[in-house]
């Protein structure tokens, strides 16, 4: 269905001659064309797809930051375009208190908290999965439990 919506999203664009969001989009289906390749079906899955935007933004974000160290604006407001339309596409991501809230219900129920962040982030993840960037949560562990040795 996602796989679907990006192809309808880059016929849209294409249409209105719109050449910054053409090329995501293209960038786009071609990971997943190649994904598919190398998976050897016709149709992947939502969550593979979100895994593909996840990367593409990753991607992006690396290159805003760079371009944004050399000074260049106008690839710095494609790549802000880029990143408008992956998000576009990704799933809503959850708040900090959100993460926190979900992270002290994890917490409570190990017999660990705080003394084994590793233990900790292995039953977080799976829950958090697609809904925000693991980086952040590991922060935001880290932060809580470095808060309640103190």
């Amino acid at each position: 269905m996602l796989k679907k919506n990006l192809y309808d999203g880059m016929i849209a664009v294409m249409k209105r001659k719109d050449k910054v969001q053409t090329a995501i989009f293209r960038m786009i289906n071609a990971e997943i064309k190649n994904e598919e390749i190398a998976k050897k079906c016709d149709n992947l899955p939502d969550e593979d797809v979100v895994k593909i935007l996840k990367k593409i933004q990753k991607q992006m974000q690396e290159s805003l930051d760079a371009f944004k160290k050399v000074g260049n604006t106008e690839r710095v407001n494609d790549i802000r375009v880029y990143l408008i339309v992956i998000n576009t596409y990704l799933p809503k991501q959850l708040t900090l208190e959100e993460i926190k809230t979900e992270i002290n219900k994890i917490a409570i129920n190990t017999s660990n908290s705080g003394q084994n962040i590793g233990k900790i982030m292995k039953e977080i993840m799976p829950i958090f999965k697609s809904k925000t960037d693991g980086k952040l949560v590991k922060q935001v562990v880290e932060n809580m439990f470095k808060n309640k040795e103190n």
